[in-house]
């Protein structure tokens, strides 16, 4: 695996686990935010109807009509003696909840549903709260949630669309840029890696070019600077080498010449130019 696949590989695996970890706080929060918006509504909700219910028993002295003048609704029509709780109980949210008033014996006298009346409310779970004129109890009023509310379901659920869509998008944009990125970081190095293996490979080199800025700048110059050094001492070790090879000449030349005029019968092989041959050798056993 190249060092440009690795890089995108991790970045593709940072964007997840970020995307995760965001999409499950985000998920937490929003479901807090809106269960607490939900609850302070709610509890707004019910002291206006524990208010108005007991502004009206206070005034009548009974619960005489207070299904037909507070409970009876129709959601469809938007009509209704209890227009003022049914409009209050869509703006809260509460369609999925049935709103009751029990007597002091526990009896259903109110009910939003109007499925309930006369029936023993006292066994009902949900928020309830004591009604009380002049410090006395007079019933109770009782929001019974019959299900998950409806609109939290579909909040939580086209927020977790948005979520999911917008971390869809932002994985795509976030895998485009890992790709460019990781692209304009291993540029370089597959540049210089090239060079490299001209050099191994006994090729001639005159540089590199890489056209960005910083630690790979620098890495470039250092390079170049190689291959100029390498270059100048190519240059020395010829020169050596050519020097070498002439001062060797005379030497040898002479000593060919000697040699061959003893094989020709010229040279008488005396020991006097047995020794000028030798001091010869010698000359050259200096080198």
């Amino acid at each position: 695996m190249n060092l440009q696949t690795k890089l995108i590989a991790a970045i593709i695996v940072i964007i997840l686990f970020m995307g995760i970890s965001q999409s499950l706080f985000l998920q937490s929060s929003i479901r807090s935010t809106f269960q607490n918006y939900l609850d302070q509504h709610t509890n707004n909700f019910m002291l206006r109807m524990e208010q108005s219910l007991e502004a009206y028993y206070e005034v009548s002295g009974s619960w005489d009509d207070v299904q037909e003048l507070f409970f009876e609704y129709d959601s469809t029509t938007g009509q209704g003696h209890g227009m003022m709780m049914g409009k209050m109980m869509m703006n809260m949210s509460l369609s999925s909840d049935d709103l009751l008033l029990l007597d002091l014996n526990g009896k259903v006298i109110g009910d939003s549903s109007g499925t309930r009346i006369g029936t023993n409310g006292e066994d009902l779970t949900g928020k309830k709260i004591s009604l009380n004129v002049n410090h006395a109890k007079i019933g109770t009023l009782v929001l019974h949630q019959r299900q998950l509310q409806n609109l939290e379901k579909e909040f939580m659920q086209s927020s977790n669309t948005a979520i999911f869509i917008s971390g869809l998008f932002a994985a795509i944009a976030a895998l485009l840029s890992s790709i460019f990125i990781a692209k304009k970081i291993s540029k370089p190095l597959k540049v210089l890696m090239a060079g490299i293996k001209q050099i191994g490979n006994g090729q001639k080199v005159h540089g590199i070019n890489i056209s960005t800025t910083g630690e790979f700048y620098e890495l470039s110059k250092a390079f170049n600077d190689m291959i100029r050094k390498l270059d100048r001492n190519e240059e020395i070790r010829r020169s050596l080498v050519a020097d070498v090879a002439h001062e060797l000449r005379t030497p040898l030349a002479i000593l060919q010449g000697k040699l061959e005029s003893i094989q020709e019968g010229i040279t008488a092989p005396t020991e006097e130019t047995i020794l000028e041959l030798t001091d010869e050798v010698y000359r050259l056993s200096d080198w």
